[in-house]
């Protein structure tokens, strides 16, 4: 399972769980994901462990299932496939300031 890292105004940094609800304190901000937060981050059946042990590119990926289920890409999902492709060398929080981008 992953992590969200968050960091609060106070420069506190801290990790919750994925999928897990919680209340955002007023000034705190995501700034990465941690994929190896729990025991079962080192699973054979986690996507990311997946990825990362078979090379699988997050961009081409998403790419892929959506060209499945009938997605055209537009010139801002090619940007987004881009970026996530090159997440690992950007890290998280720059990956997620580039992906707000082409929103």
């Amino acid at each position: 399972m992953a992590c969200i890292v968050i960091e609060t105004p106070a420069g506190t940094k801290y990790e919750w769980p994925d999928n897990t609800p919680r209340k955002p304190i007023p000034g705190e901000k995501i700034i990465g994901i941690n994929w190896n937060c729990s025991p079962e981050a080192g699973d054979s059946d986690n996507l990311a462990a997946i990825f990362q042990k078979e090379g699988i590119a997050w961009g081409k990926a998403i790419k892929y299932v959506a060209g499945k289920i009938g997605l055209k890409q537009c010139s801002s999902c090619k940007a987004r496939e881009v970026i996530l492709d090159e997440a690992q060398k950007l890290g998280w929080g720059e990956t997620l300031k580039r992906l707000r981008e082409t929103l």
